[in-house]
């Protein structure tokens, strides 16, 4: 069959050539079966000389003057003949079990399969970048969707979240996500099989979609729309392998977003928090004001027990000592027995309380509330007694003072 393809032999009809008794030559197609012939396409490149054309066999002029008025039919049935042969031809070399004889044809046969073998995988492209696009315009549906209920829902107190606390959520759940989907489509079978189908979707856009949607929650919107913020990053930082795994909030959330900083900066500009002399921040024993965020102060927020810029100072009611690892230590000062003759409570009993002191009980006037009734009336009398002015204003004033000192209950 691959001779007749290539070389279009034309049968005749064997009866025909014995009644001729005649030797019949082999030379090129006349002008007019040429014309025939160009009815049809090749599937390959034309004959590049006057030798490779197809041959057929020329009668005797006798034979070719009784064979004339069926030249037209029997040139039909031998179109219809060969337009099969070369479907016939171009199948078999499309699916690679016949190849042309030249090697020129040759060349080009492997150039078409080439550019066959491009244009799947230009297809094969184009269908994962269509399924991404359908993705993102799903997520663009929720955010417009949200944005509407958050247009006509009624004004509420503004959100107090924070985006570095936001950006290390969703870091997470992207880190999980990017290690569940590692081996999630295979497992058991063909190894073989798998390792190489494994290779393609590592890389591939299908994985990085899934691993975008279970980073958030259809009931995130925040959420959303920060994925959405940062997308083409993180699809630059998937393709091209920016930074480990383990390395991805750091990449995300401090140098890409810049909603974060490392610990023990803040700020928009991340700046240092303050350090004791044990060069710990806030000398151990307190936290930065905005440490790992974009915001807050950097002062130092103590214990109960330091104080100080670095907490490095111990608060009122102790006493501060170092140990030999240059720890502070604060002990508590009883301050019931720090005076030497009165009481801070001096009417009340004092108790010692960790960095201070309470007054409890009741003061001696109390106890001798008989007594103090008596002194009044005895006093009243007397001052009733005396009929000089301004000896009764001075004992008034006097009794007075000692009324407001004995029935006062805020003294210490």
């Amino acid at each position: 069959m691959y001779e007749q393809i290539c070389y279009d032999t034309v049968k005749w009809d064997n009866s025909k050539e014995e009644n001729n008794h005649s030797i019949i030559p082999y030379v090129p197609y006349p002008q007019f079966f040429r014309s025939e012939q160009q009815r049809y396409q090749i599937p390959y490149p034309d004959y590049s000389s006057e030798d490779e054309r197809p041959l057929m066999k020329i009668a005797s002029p006798k034979a070719h003057q009784n064979n004339h008025l069926s030249s037209s039919t029997t040139t039909n049935i031998q179109s219809n003949q060969k337009q099969e042969l070369h479907r016939e031809l171009a199948y078999r070399q499309k699916i690679g079990q016949l190849l042309p004889k030249k090697p020129e044809l040759v060349s080009v046969f492997i150039r078409r399969q080439e550019q066959q073998k491009r244009k799947e995988k230009e297809s094969e492209r184009q269908r994962h970048k269509t399924k991404l696009e359908e993705a993102l315009a799903k997520q663009r549906q929720k955010i417009d969707s949200v944005k509407l209920v958050l247009l006509f829902s009624p004004p509420s107190a503004p959100s107090s979240s924070d985006p570095c606390e936001l950006c290390d959520q969703i870091s997470e759940k992207f880190i999980q996500s990017y290690k569940k989907t590692a081996r999630s489509n295979f497992g058991g079978g063909n190894s073989d099989w798998e390792e190489k189908k494994l290779k393609d979707y590592t890389k591939s856009e299908t994985r990085l979609i899934e691993i975008m949607e279970n980073s958030c929650t259809s009931t995130e919107s925040k959420c959303t729309i920060f994925l959405e913020k940062y997308e083409e990053d993180i699809e630059n930082w998937y393709n091209n392998n920016l930074t480990p795994l383990d390395e991805f909030f750091r990449w995300f959330c401090i140098d890409t977003a810049k909603v974060c900083c490392s610990d023990g900066t803040f700020g928009k500009n991340c700046r240092s928090c303050q350090y004791g002399d044990n060069h710990l921040i806030c000398s151990g024993y307190g936290t930065c004001d905005g440490s790992g965020t974009r915001s807050g102060t950097g002062r130092c927020i103590c214990d109960d027990l330091h104080s100080g810029t670095n907490c490095s100072n111990c608060k009122p009611g102790y006493t501060k000592t170092i140990d030999n690892d240059k720890n502070i230590i604060c002990n508590d000062i009883d301050e019931c027995k720090s005076t030497w003759f009165l009481s801070p409570c001096l009417l009340y009993e004092c108790e010692n309380d960790k960095g201070t002191y309470r007054c409890t009980g009741k003061p001696f006037y109390q106890k001798l509330s008989h007594l103090v009734t008596l002194l009044v009336l005895v006093t009243t009398a007397l001052i009733l007694m005396w009929k000089q002015l301004h000896t009764l204003v001075i004992v008034t004033c006097l009794i007075t003072i000692t009324l407001v000192v004995l029935f006062s209950k805020h003294i210490l």
